[in-house]
């Protein structure tokens, strides 16, 4: 369930970073949203990288699969083929807090 709100805070965060930037000030992007945004997103990493959460992760993951319907049982089939992959890329490309908020607008 942890893992559950944390996903979905990391999503609703970063969307509505991304989509209000223009609505902070350079003060608050490059302080306080700047120091949040980094403080979850490292507590993200620790999350999805723990073993523990695999099983839960590759179900939220599987879901995905639902909006290729005519391919799902393939999607799923790459899902659990590919997890650690996934995961790799997803830590290696999104989880450096400093870069990810950058992109997001809330650090600079």
């Amino acid at each position: 369930m942890k893992v559950a709100v944390v996903l979905a805070f990391a999503f609703v965060f970063g969307s509505a970073c991304a989509s209000n930037e223009a609505r902070f000030s350079v003060e608050t992007r490059n302080g306080t949203y700047c120091e949040l945004c980094k403080d979850v997103v490292e507590y993200f990493d620790g999350v999805i990288t723990k073993p523990e959460n695999e099983e839960f992760i590759t179900e939220v993951l599987k879901q995905v699969c639902t909006q290729f319907p005519d391919q799902e049982t393939e999607c799923e089939i790459l899902i659990e083929a590919y997890y650690d992959d996934f995961i790799e890329l997803i830590v290696n490309l999104y989880f450096l807090p400093e870069e990810a908020c950058t992109d997001l607008g809330l650090c600079f």
